[in-house]
């Protein structure tokens, strides 16, 4: 039970923090790039950790222990080395530009702006694919 929480948790604060540093860190015209190559890294992250573990288990009935070793020792290396260097990163930049003003909203007030962006048929659209990367990821 406590490992699920942290498979359902931890990416969703992951996914956050991750997605507000590259924003903060990125030009207004190298947002989208720096964002898709970050997806491109994600999303091969996948089909590789796939791959090796397609590989490692081919024409096995069963896991033998140092088979289960191997596998779990260099995913959990993959994973201590990425949160090594998410560790080591930079502060991040304030804004965009100096003439971007943040604006201090009351947590009520950014809720009902939060609601309004959301009711919008473009975001309605961009949820249909939301759901379904996160019941992809799930």
């Amino acid at each position: 039970p406590h490992h699920y929480r942290t498979c359902v948790h931890g990416p969703r604060l992951l996914w956050t923090s991750q997605g507000n540093y590259l924003f903060l860190n990125s030009e207004p015209h190298t947002v989208n790039r720096n964002l898709g190559i970050f997806w491109v890294i994600f999303s091969s992250a996948e089909l590789y950790g796939n791959m090796y573990v397609y590989f490692k288990l081919e024409g096995k009935k069963y896991i033998d222990a140092e088979t289960r070793k191997a596998v779990i020792y260099s995913m959990t290396s993959v994973a201590a080395s990425s949160l090594l260097m998410f560790g080591v990163l930079g502060k991040a930049k304030e804004s965009f530009s100096s003439d971007v003003k943040s604006k201090k909203e009351r947590p009520l007030q950014a809720l009902k702006t939060t609601w309004a962006i959301f009711n919008t048929s473009k975001m309605r659209m961009l949820c249909i694919s939301f759901i379904f990367i996160g019941m992809q990821q799930a």
